[in-house]
């Protein structure tokens, strides 16, 4: 059985949802087609039954209880995005203070200021006429040094 090609717009013209060329398009195929005509007096007798009917009332406990489930989904929702947007953001903050303090530390380590090993110290004290010793260590190597020095002719 073939369908009419008006078929589908015929809630749509139920609901007074068409423009006006397509409305006068399906008033003027009404009286033609019967399987349009017949499905358009179905939809005017399921809207007069479903018009006639009573609507379940809610109790103003049954009411209450229904904004409070809808209030908690609704707020379980934001707690959610709120929950995925802290950890994100502590994510970032960890990950930024790391960066930041390994930053830090090779600043520090460039700029830093070479060392001299305790050694070194020795050799430029035993070249130095004043005898100042500039470390322990080089006090006492410098002092082991010359009571060496001392005991052999």
């Amino acid at each position: 059985m073939a369908t009419c090609p008006f078929s589908e717009y015929l809630e749509a013209f139920y609901d007074g949802e068409l423009d006006d060329s397509r409305r006068s398009e399906i008033v003027s195929h009404l009286p033609q087609c019967g399987s349009c005509a017949a499905e358009l007096r179905c939809l005017q007798a399921m809207s007069r039954m479903l018009l006639s009917g009573s609507s379940p009332k809610l109790s103003q406990i049954g009411l209450y209880r229904l904004h409070e489930r809808v209030d908690q989904a609704m707020e379980d929702g934001v707690l959610r995005i709120v929950r995925v947007l802290s950890a994100i953001a502590a994510c970032v903050l960890v990950a930024g203070s790391a960066w930041l303090m390994r930053t830090r530390e090779d600043r520090a380590v460039e700029n830093a200021t070479p060392v001299a090993p305790p050694w070194a110290d020795v050799v430029e004290a035993s070249d130095s006429p004043s005898g100042a010793y500039s470390t322990p260590a080089a006090a006492w190597y410098l002092a082991d040094d010359s009571a060496r020095s001392d005991e052999t002719p």
